[in-house]
């Protein structure tokens, strides 16, 4: 896998047995918030029964996880299923470089089209998903949240 592009020096690599942790406990924190919000709040056993270390790319900076993405492809789709970041490197740029990184996987795959979800609450990262081209496909209201597309 190759190196992200932006100010902070990054790198990606696959989820490792020992990052279990690091991703539960991140992906808790960060959207608990927002899970406590819908009818089908957080559930552990759901979040380990979904668990699925072969989609996940661990992003380092300086040899240390700050965050992770998670997505997968399939009929000619790029599903996002998580970009988490730990907070205090939110806002630097990391997300852009991971959507960039996304899309030029799609490209070089020829999927034509990128899809996710995002909670309607969740500002930043629906502002990240709308400035990189991302568009509101469907509202999703029972979950209190969007059904977003790019297309490549």
């Amino acid at each position: 896998m190759k190196k992200l592009q932006i100010n902070l020096e990054l790198s990606i690599r696959q989820c490792e047995l020992e990052d279990a942790n690091f991703i539960h406990d991140l992906m808790r924190n960060n959207m608990m918030r927002y899970f406590e919000s819908i009818p089908e709040r957080w559930c552990e056993k759901k979040y380990w029964k979904c668990y699925a270390p072969e989609r996940i790319i661990i992003v380092e900076y300086e040899k240390k996880p700050v965050g992770f993405f998670d997505y997968e492809m399939d009929n000619n789709e790029l599903y996002i299923h998580n970009i988490q970041i730990i907070p205090k490197y939110q806002l630097r740029g990391i997300g852009r470089s991971i959507v960039n990184y996304l899309k030029e996987i799609a490209k070089n795959e020829n999927i034509k089209h990128i899809k996710g979800k995002v909670f309607k609450e969740n500002i930043d990262s629906y502002n990240l998903m709308q400035k990189s081209g991302f568009i509101i496909k469907e509202d999703l209201v029972n979950e209190k949240s969007y059904l977003i597309a790019f297309e490549v």
